[in-house]
């Protein structure tokens, strides 16, 4: 910072700007607090490029194997099961964090209902993808084996259970658990 003088001929200091300091009283704190967010960010940022990687590696061999038409079926048969868990998914995982982090409720309390309502909310998403499959069949679906599409159909009550259980590290702050989560989920 400046320091003018002043016609007394002391002077004062003058900050160069008030965000180059922390607050009176919490500059110890405000340090550890920014050393934890960077930490748990990079932790993060790891789990991301974990899950990039794994995916861009598993796209690359099911291109491979299965070729143009066989990669056209799989993102199809693929694609139902992800529409059910982000239409199934009527907030649980952020309402999940939300209440874990304020400490209302105890985690096993907490993951106890996210069980029961991914068992819920998986079951309904079968029943409803099920009917979608079977009314679009000729029309949307019909290159696509009845074995393929309903076979992955399975897959929405496990997303949906994963995605859940998953939301009580991440209301916990537990990210290396959290992001270990999303890799293996992923």
């Amino acid at each position: 910072g400046r320091t003018p003088a002043t016609p007394s001929g002391g002077s004062i200091s003058w900050p160069s700007a008030a965000w180059d300091r922390p607050p009176p009283g919490r500059g110890d704190e405000l340090s550890v607090a920014m050393g934890t967010f960077v930490r748990k960010s990079r932790l993060t940022l790891a789990g991301q490029v974990g899950t990039l990687i794994l995916g861009t590696i598993s796209s690359v061999i099911l291109a491979r194997v299965l070729g143009p038409d066989g990669k056209g079926i799989f993102a199809v048969c693929t694609l139902i099961p992800f529409l059910i868990v982000t239409v199934f998914d009527f907030g649980v995982v952020p309402s999940s964090a939300y209440f874990l982090a304020r400490r209302r409720h105890p985690p096993g309390e907490v993951l106890g209902n996210n069980i029961l309502f991914a068992g819920a909310l998986g079951t309904a998403g079968v029943v409803l993808g099920a009917v979608a499959i079977s009314l679009l069949r000729a029309t949307a679906f019909a290159a696509v084996p009845p074995a393929c599409l309903y076979g992955c159909l399975l897959l929405a009550p496990l997303q949906i259970f994963f995605l859940f259980v998953q939301a009580v590290p991440l209301g916990l702050q537990r990210f290396a658990d959290y992001n270990r989560a999303a890799v293996l989920r992923s």
